[in-house]
This record gives C-alpha cells, structure tokens and sequence, in this order.
C-alpha cells in the first residue's frame, strides 16, 4: 500500500473541505473512534446476543447505477471494439456493496487525517506488524490507540495508532491492495460530495 500517495489524497480533501475552527483535532477524534465502532458494527462478531454475527463483507446493492445494469464500461474509448467489463459491478450488471470494507475505509480517511494534523513525515517508520489477537481485541486496542493519541498528539502514537489499525485490516481479511482501492473509490466518493455541497 503506498501510503504517501494516500497521505497526499487525503491532504488534496483535507484542502478543500478547508476546517480549522479550534475543534478540529477534538471531532476528527471523535471522527476516527465512531468510524472505527462503524467497521465494528459491519463485523458484527462481538454481538454474543445475536444469531447473526457474520461480517457484513459483501451485500447485493441492485441494478449497477455506472452500467445502468449492462456490465459494460467503455471508459475513455466509445469507440472501442471490445468494451470493458464496467469496474463498480465486475461486468456482472448487479453492482455490490462491501458494508465492512467501506467502514474500515472510512476510518483509514481519519486516521490518515489525523496524521496530517501532526504533519506526521515518518511514512518510512511505519512497520507491518503482526499480533495474535483476535480481532476483537484489535478493534479495542484501535479505540485505545485513538484515545491515547488524542492525549498526547506525540507522532510515536501516531505511528503506533496507523500500523495497529493496518494490522486490522489485514485481520479482518483485505489486501493491502483491496484497502488502497477502496480508499481510492471513497475519496473519489468524497469529492464528488464536496461538488455537491454535502
């Protein structure tokens, strides 16, 4: 996953929506634990009250709105021969949603934010690591991160806060390109929201 590049996406959003009111470190904290409980809710493992704890990974959405349901895109070349397999539906026509993957994108796009607030410029430190928790322990000890971070603002925490919640998506089951696509299709999402005045 090239994190600079998305660190410097995520600055290109930063700029646009253009908050620096005196709360801004505050809400993007809140921010960052309400996202990060949201990925929680779509894995739904921790509902020990439930029948239905399986992870909301992949949901039927309709007809594909960019096909209009043809499974065909053809991008830059109407003129093409052959035409694409349409990227939102896979050429399927029935386009999907991933409730999970999203959510954990979501809070990739504010703890990315987060580190922008530091100017956090030690991209290379930051290690894959690895742990034999359970997901539900990294999901608490995200939420703690979170927490101690916003106390100290100290890029030590930072750094530790980015590689454990890294670590959880890569529990949770993704790739780290699946990740960096995902991120890629949600800022898309989120600029889109700024034309529209959201």
């Amino acid at each position: 996953m090239n994190l600079i590049k998305l660190l410097e996406l995520q600055q290109k959003l930063r700029d646009r929506i253009d908050y620096n009111e005196s709360d801004r470190f505050d809400k993007l904290i809140l921010a960052t634990i309400v996202e990060t409980g949201e990925a929680a809710q779509m894995w739904r493992s921790f509902k020990y009250w439930s029948k239905d704890q399986e992870p909301r990974r992949v949901v039927e959405a309709g007809i594909c709105t960019n096909c209009a349901g043809t499974g065909d895109q053809y991008y830059d070349d109407p003129e093409a021969e052959e035409p694409e397999a349409c990227h939102k539906c896979n050429g399927e026509g029935e386009e999907l949603q991933y409730p999970l993957l999203e959510e954990y994108v979501d809070g990739l796009h504010f703890i990315l934010e987060l580190g922008l607030e530091i100017n956090f410029e030690h991209l290379h430190l930051v290690q894959r690591i690895e742990s034999d928790d359970s997901i539900l322990k990294l999901f608490i000890e995200v939420t703690e991160c979170i927490i101690t971070f916003s106390r100290s603002k100290h890029s030590s925490h930072y750094r530790i806060l980015l590689e454990t919640y890294l670590l959880l998506g890569n529990k949770l089951g993704y790739t780290e390109n699946e990740i960096e696509r995902a991120y890629l299709e949600k800022n898309k999402i989120n600029h889109i929201r700024q034309n529209r005045g959201y």
